[in-house]
């Protein structure tokens, strides 16, 4: 009974071993083997490179033919469950391994259709692939041939497996063997066509990267001219040893260590002197009293000196702070071309009022002229602000020419003294008494409001509608200075924005330096106000203007009007 169950088996495992030899020898699996050999032998071969070429047309021919004959004939007969596994376990793996580290990504997505294919069959047209998939489109469409080309294989391998247990142990273990490199096969594909594309979008991210670099040399064009100017304005090094600069300013008018450092800087020695009106520094200079190098006049008076040429062209090229100044302020009506003239101080005219002595609101020139605070009204001692701000309360210009305004002007301000309205007619002494307490109103520069609004929290100031005085005090160098040099290095340094800030803290007036009125913005608001008016408060003030054309008129008004007792 034994010897009739092994011949039955013998028998069975011979039929099993004809199947076998009928499914690789007679079927499409030679096909198989052949199809990637010559798509991976052809298709190279037309590609730009020689090397794809011969790779694959070693590695198909001679694996596929020899290795699927051994596997399929001994393996099952002897001991079908090592020698199917040892061949599949180990190549597999190796081409698994190479095609991993090329593509490891998009590898997995169809591999179910194919999972028992035989590992010998599949496997070695995986190898053939690798390399003319690096080296053109075309063989990835020739390794979709052998993977539908080995199903069928992979049918035939299902017979033996009804057939009886034993072997069906055995093949299912080269089909598992199996997943891989199918697995493998399909990689291929699938990676020819994404590494192809692949190259194609970083080239596209290159280009992009190109035009954002561009761009950021676009942006950092326009910051670079930032830093340029601020690299233009180089601290000069000066060297006046000996030089004797005489400056003709107004009274309090400047901080003194400001000239102490001037002095300490250069080697120069500043001789200081004084002036309380714009009309006395201009007698001073026609007459030739005496020698100044720098000098300090308002707007309306540096327009007539230009007309008089009697002001030095600046050599702005050695005067690198200008660069600082605020931009209407670089050129104006007085001096269109910034050639004679550096803006030193600016400023409007108004109403100094203490809020404890004034009842109601401040906003017009009448209550200057109102009984209701006779005593205790300052007027100004200036001839063109306070016939100016007369003339303004009628509605007319501060720089009219027309005689019958001008006596209108006249006739208010009279009868303001003839009513015993007004307590004076001061100048720098008048911030200080309404620091006192002393009147109740009083006609200011801003600057002086702010110094008095320090000290007194009971002091407001006013810009009246019916508009005002803005004013600039300038810089200039008269005509006949023997040390131009040394008064343009002068003016410069009064340009510079620690010196500036010095002078603005000490004398209370705006500066022309923009980052140094900036620097104003976390003062009260109250002092904001009067230190950097409203873009509204300066529109309806005006400049003066040189009137010397109608100069007799206006010297003749006012005198009458300080004559009136």
């Amino acid at each position: 009974m034994k010897n009739l169950s092994r011949a039955f088996l013998a028998v069975l495992l011979a039929l099993a071993m004809v199947l076998a030899l009928t499914a690789c020898s007679g079927g499409k699996a030679p096909e198989a083997t052949a199809a990637p050999t010559e798509a991976a032998t052809e298709a190279p071969t037309e590609a730009p490179t020689e090397a794809p070429t011969e790779a694959p047309t070693e590695a198909p021919t001679e694996a596929p033919t020899e290795t699927p004959t051994e596997t399929s004939t001994e393996a099952p007969t002897e001991d079908p469950t090592e020698a199917p596994t040892e061949e599949p376990a180990e190549e597999p793996a190796v081409a698994a391994m190479s095609l991993e580290a090329e593509e490891p990504a998009e590898a997995t997505e169809e591999p179910a259709e194919a999972t028992e294919e035989p590992a010998e069959a599949t496997e070695e047209p995986a190898e053939a692939t690798e390399e003319p998939v690096e080296a053109t489109e075309e063989p990835a469409e020739a390794t979709e041939e052998p993977a539908e080309s080995t199903e069928e294989p992979a049918e035939a391998t299902e017979e033996p497996v009804e057939a009886t247990e034993e072997p069906a142990e055995a093949t299912e273990e080269p089909a598992e063997a199996t997943e891989e490199p199918v697995e493998a096969t399909e990689e291929p594909v699938e990676a020819t066509e994404e590494p192809v594309e692949a190259t194609e979008e970083p080239v596209e991210a290159t280009e992009e990267p190109v035009e954002a670099t561009e761009e950021p040399a676009e942006a950092t064009e326009e910051p670079a001219d930032e830093p340029a100017e601020a690299e233009a304005v180089e601290e000069p090094v000066y060297d006046f040893t000996g030089t004797t600069l005489t400056v003709f300013n107004w009274y309090d008018y400047i901080d003194p260590a400001v000239i102490d450092l001037f002095e300490e800087e250069t080697g120069a020695t500043v001789e200081y002197v004084n002036f309380t009106t714009n009309e006395e520094m201009y007698t001073k200079l026609e007459a030739g009293a005496a020698n100044y190098d720098v000098i300090f006049p308002s707007d309306y008076m540096i327009e007539r000196m230009i007309a008089n040429d009697m002001l030095e062209e600046l050599d702005t090229a050695n005067m690198p702070h200008l660069s600082g100044l605020i931009e209407w302020l670089k050129t104006t009506d007085y001096d269109p071309e910034g050639k004679y003239s550096v803006p030193y101080m600016w400023g409007t005219l108004g109403i100094l009022y203490n809020t404890e002595m004034v009842d109601g609101p401040v906003d017009s020139w009448d209550v200057l002229f109102s009984d209701e605070y006779a005593g205790s009204v300052i007027m100004m001692n200036s001839q063109r602000d306070t016939i100016g701000l007369a003339l303004k309360a009628l509605g007319y210009s501060m720089n009219t020419r027309d005689e019958s305004e001008l006596n209108e002007a006249r006739d208010l301000l009279i009868k303001q003294k003839q009513d015993g309205v007004t307590s004076g007619y001061l100048l720098d002494e008048t911030k200080d008494k309404m620091v006192g307490n002393e009147a109740a109103l009083a006609v200011v520069y801003s600057g002086d409001a702010l110094y008095a609004m320090d000290k007194n929290e009971a002091l407001d100031y006013a810009v009246p509608n019916e508009g005002s005085n803005i004013w600039v005090d300038g810089m200039c160098i008269p005509k006949g200075s023997e040390n131009k040099a040394c008064a343009e290095a002068f003016i410069d340094f009064m340009c510079r924005e620690d010196i500036a800030q010095m002078n603005m803290d000490y004398i209370f007036y705006s500066s022309p330096i923009q980052s140094v009125a900036d620097s104003t913005l976390d003062v009260d608001e109250r002092i904001y106000n009067v230190m950097n008016p409203s873009e509204e408060v300066v529109e309806r003030c005006e400049f003066f203007h040189d009137i010397t054309d109608a100069m007799d008129l206006y010297e003749s008004i006012w005198m009458d009007i300080r004559l009136t007792r």
